[in-house]
């Protein structure tokens, strides 16, 4: 073992800080070959060598937009009407002295508009057989060569999610209830009671102080044993579960489809609901709404 001679440093730390100098000062190398030389952090050989990363810089101020002088009249314009266009916001702002481009003033518009309050819903819960949801879906002049508009009458069970489909030229009464009396016979029987929209052939005026129901069809629904109950104005959360299959229907069923006649475009109807719609795995309950109705519901279908 040698000895150390006189004047050289025997302290560990002391010879780790000469031989980091060396390597720095004298062989040029760098931290991170010094790092790994000595197999040091390379914060370790920056804090021998008396050094620190250098102190990010400061981002320069953000420099002020035109737009910024219009803010105040830009929130009051928007708190008047918040619907209000940004092409109407320049329109209104070119007499003040505006005179910048509608590009930079439809983003300050975009983040100044208020945001509507979204509504909160509680989610509607139903027993088997307690509810079946029923509405019409237009889709206009479809059939080739007939003047007469198609219509989809849409019936749902809202437990399973079982579903009743059938094309119309017709919303009137008569095609109406001929439709009530299939869908029936499709479900078995009637839930307790049925949720309409607001159409005319069941409801004949709707306001938050009475709703006033066609007497005919009251009378229908008396002679068949279910309650009739109206969806409020405008509140399409109440019928959900007849509007999404009418959606579903739009997406899935309807592109493409090139009936010949109306008696073509139902076979075509029912086959996709009887062998697929109804048979599919759902999307929100991820259960078979056949099989759900089959097992669980239809015997709680009263017989109409």
């Amino acid at each position: 073992m040698t000895r150390p001679t006189d004047g050289e440093p025997t302290d560990p730390e002391a010879v780790r800080l000469a031989e980091v100098l060396r390597l720095r000062l004298v062989d040029g190398q760098s931290i991170r070959a010094i790092a790994r030389r000595l197999h040091l952090a390379r914060k370790t050989v920056r804090k021998l060598l008396g050094l620190r990363r250098p102190a990010p810089r400061a981002l320069p101020p953000k420099r002020g937009s035109v737009v910024d002088l219009y803010d105040a009249e830009i929130r009051r314009l928007l708190a008047d009407t918040p619907d209000m266009k940004a092409t109407t916001v320049l329109e209104r702002l070119r007499p003040l002295g505006y005179s910048s481009g509608i590009t930079i003033l439809r983003e300050r518009v975009r983040s100044l508009r208020p945001r509507p309050v979204r509504e909160a819903f509680l989610t509607l819960d139903f027993a088997p057989g307690s509810a079946f949801q029923v509405d019409w879906a237009d889709f206009g002049f479809a059939l080739p060569g007939c003047p007469r508009r198609v219509s989809a009458f849409v019936m749902a069970a809202c437990y399973s999610r079982y579903l009743y489909l059938e094309f119309t030229l017709s919303q009137a009464m008569g095609t109406f209830l001929r439709c009530m009396e299939r869908a029936v016979r499709f479900f078995g029987g009637v839930a307790v009671a049925d949720i309409f929209d607001n159409m005319k052939t069941v409801i004949l005026s709707h306001t938050p102080q009475a709703t006033v129901f066609n007497r005919r069809f009251l009378e229908y629904a008396r002679a068949r044993g279910f309650a009739a109950v109206a969806c409020n104005v405008r509140k399409a959360h109440e019928k959900g579960r007849v509007e999404r299959p009418i959606g579903f229907v739009r997406s899935r069923f309807w592109p493409g489809r090139r009936p010949a006649d109306l008696l073509d475009l139902n076979a075509q109807a029912f086959h996709w609901r009887d062998d697929f719609a109804n048979h599919r795995v759902h999307d929100e309950t991820g259960k078979v709404p056949a099989l759900v109705f089959a097992n669980e519901e239809k015997r709680r279908v009263c017989p109409g």
